[in-house]
């Protein structure tokens, strides 16, 4: 019984060498496999393109969508109207605020005049002021609420999706227009992190876009803050040298590379 034993360990103890000796095989090949890809003139890494932002724009007021020009997939310059709400009845409770306010800055300046006569107290000089104040937070509040009337496009870009059309109220907080900055486009590439030993920013490459089939000039600006320890791979950021007409975001291809 022992010598079976004894026998079955070191039949055991031969096996798990072997399977060591051929893990270890393995990993060699593998590393070997990788120094001459790095070594080799062109290296390829995949990458989808991405838009500079994404922004989603939410109904801020319980008001009708006066004009919505833009369709998804139109183009914008910054400085274009994007959505106009009717805000009608804002102008008009501004009216009525700023009226209160002229009414309220009487009745203190008066408080101040009676007070100098002996005729008002400093607690009726107080609440004229309060009053005042709290009628210009109402200014100052529907001041705020027109300035959202009237959505303005802060950069270039395209229309992604339309949440209403004209003429619709939405409700609060409902999401309104979705558009892009594609003034600014970047690649997004996966790349093994061995390229970090010798790719640095600034690096120039070409990217292929398979949709169109063309190739554009790129420059490495970002490389990703952490290695992906189970793939051994980076994130890569990349610009256009020149931002195309015909690249859209979500489109993938290519990058070459030359060590």
């Amino acid at each position: 019984m022992v010598n079976k034993f004894t026998n079955l360990k070191r039949t055991n103890t031969h096996f798990y060498k072997i399977l060591s000796m051929s893990i270890l095989m393995l990993n060699l090949s593998f590393q070997a496999g990788l120094s001459y890809a790095q070594e080799g003139e062109l290296l390829q890494s995949r990458g989808v393109v991405v838009a500079n932002a994404e922004v989603t724009y939410s109904s801020e007021l319980q008001a009708r969508v006066e004009k919505m020009p833009l369709k998804p997939g139109d183009s914008f310059s910054k400085g274009d109207l994007l959505i106009e709400y009717n805000c009608d009845r804002f102008k008009a409770e501004l009216r009525g605020a700023e009226a209160g306010v002229s009414k309220q800055k009487a009745l203190y300046q008066t408080s101040l005049k009676l007070q100098k006569r002996q005729a008002a107290g400093a607690l009726e000089v107080t609440q004229a002021k309060a009053d005042l104040e709290s009628a210009q937070s109402q200014v100052d509040s529907l001041m705020a609420t027109l300035s959202s009337c009237e959505v303005i496009a802060p950069f270039t870009g395209r229309i992604i999706e339309r949440g209403a059309d004209e003429f619709e109220t939405p409700t609060a907080n409902a999401p309104v227009l979705i558009v892009s900055d594609t003034s600014r486009m970047e690649v997004q590439l996966i790349s093994p992190s061995q390229w970090l030993g010798w790719l640095e920013i600034g690096a120039a490459y070409t990217f292929t876009v398979e949709e169109t089939g063309k190739e554009y000039a790129m420059e490495i600006v970002r490389i990703g803050a952490k290695v992906d320890a189970v793939s051994q791979t980076v994130k890569l950021f990349g610009r256009f040298i020149e931002q195309p007409d015909s690249v859209l975001p979500g489109m993938s291809g290519v990058g070459h590379f030359k060590k």
